[in-house]
């Protein structure tokens, strides 16, 4: 498993870098470099205001002793994108901002939450885990024996 994920990410990087070196041979070095400074600028704003918005509401939804699925979900995301974003590369930067778009998000979203309850084990040790209609994930705490 290790040696597959070594070699996606390699030709990842590889891809990465001979879109950059095409893209400065079609506009040139410093377009390629505006760009990437802009998508850097552009991560860094997103972190600083969709980030911090999206970590508000967990954090409302924590004060109501709710589990906040879907904005821990969404705020997931965001952080993605916008570490996509910083990080230099075309196709992070096109999966980046796909992921700022709140319809994409919210695809994602909605294939994590039907893939959820398959990860999440059914009884774990003092605690019961399971889907509520809205989406939420419930806790019920099991007495002491």
């Amino acid at each position: 498993m290790r040696k597959v994920l070594f070699l996606g990410f390699l030709i990842y990087v590889m891809a990465e870098v001979a879109i950059l070196i095409q893209l400065g041979r079609i506009f040139g070095l410093g377009w390629v470099m505006g760009w990437v400074a802009l998508t850097v600028i552009l991560g860094m704003a997103v972190l600083r205001g969709q980030a911090i918005g999206a970590l508000r509401r967990v954090s409302r939804q924590l004060e109501q002793e709710i589990l906040p699925t879907r904005e821990l979900i969404d705020l997931s995301l965001v952080v993605l994108a916008a570490l996509m974003l910083i990080s230099p590369g075309v196709l992070a930067d096109v999966a980046g901002l796909l992921l700022l778009l709140p319809f994409f998000r919210a695809w994602i979203q909605h294939a994590i939450l039907h893939w959820l309850p398959r990860w999440v084990p059914e009884e774990p040790s003092q605690a019961r885990l399971r889907m509520a209609a809205a989406n939420v994930i419930e806790i019920e705490r099991q007495p002491h024996s």
